[in-house]
This record gives C-alpha cells, structure tokens and sequence, in this order.
C-alpha cells in the first residue's frame, strides 16, 4: 500500500507499511498486519468511465455482501475507492468524514 484514507481520515504511515493486497484470479485479500480485512470475489468493467470494480465479500460476518467502487491502473499503480457495503458508488476519487469510503493507492511488488 503507498497511501489509504478510510471516512475521510489517512491510514498512518507507519500502519501503511503493513498493509498488502494479494491478488489471484478474481479473489483480492488486504492484509494489515496479521488481520485479513477484505476477502472478496470481484469483477471489473474497464469500459467504464471512470472504470469500475464490485466486490462480493467472502469474509466471515460479511460474507455475500457487496461494494461497488472505481478503479484507475497505470504505471504499476492501482487506485481503488469503495463505497461501504450497500451503498451507491463512488463517482469520483475521494474519501470525506462520515461517508464511509476507502481510497487506497498501491504498488505493484516486483515478481
């Protein structure tokens, strides 16, 4: 992860270290430290503008239960804003106090 900002308000530096996505096939996993915080199949549309991405979580207490969100690839950086579960989704990249987002931007790690 280079930078997370949850309801408005930035991830710490010092816990964005410890922060990893784990990609395969259509089932993404961020880890943060030793807690799995998202677990979830998901699809994109590329067509799209800006193109978007829907997850269906697959963690205990959530599972089933979907976000949509946006997406920007390029450079080897991915930019990622998810709505909260159930509620419409982002039409721009931003993340405001109270409104429930996560705006996360990540590196790819070399091979």
């Amino acid at each position: 992860m280079v930078s997370g900002v949850f309801s408005g308000a930035a991830l710490a530096a010092d816990m964005v270290k410890w922060c990893k996505r784990h990609t395969r096939g259509n089932i993404t996993t961020v880890i943060a430290g030793p807690q799995t915080m998202v677990k979830a199949t998901f699809t994109l549309d590329a067509a799209a503008q800006p193109p978007v991405i829907d997850y269906i979580s697959l963690l205990k207490g959530s599972a089933g239960k979907s976000q949509a969100g946006i997406y920007d690839l390029r450079d080897g950086m991915l930019r990622v804003c998810m709505a909260a579960a159930g509620k419409p989704r982002p039409a721009d990249f931003s993340s405001r106090t109270g409104d429930g987002r996560s705006l996360t931007t990540w590196r790819r790690a070399a091979d």
